[in-house]
């Protein structure tokens, strides 16, 4: 029998990776008190090899 719309939805969400913009936001909110206490310590930019 075929499956019903719900599970075939559900399938495609489990097995699709998150976007890209989603993943660097979670990067960013993880930091977000890095990022904060080194804008408050001056630094406008972060450098490819750290900070």
């Amino acid at each position: 029998m075929a499956k019903s719309l719900s599970a075939r939805i559900a399938e495609r969400v489990a097995r699709k990776k998150p976007a890209g913009n989603v993943r660097n936001r979670a990067a960013f909110l993880a930091l977000r008190g890095e990022v904060k206490q080194a804008i408050e310590d001056g630094c406008e930019r972060i450098d490819a090899d750290g900070w």
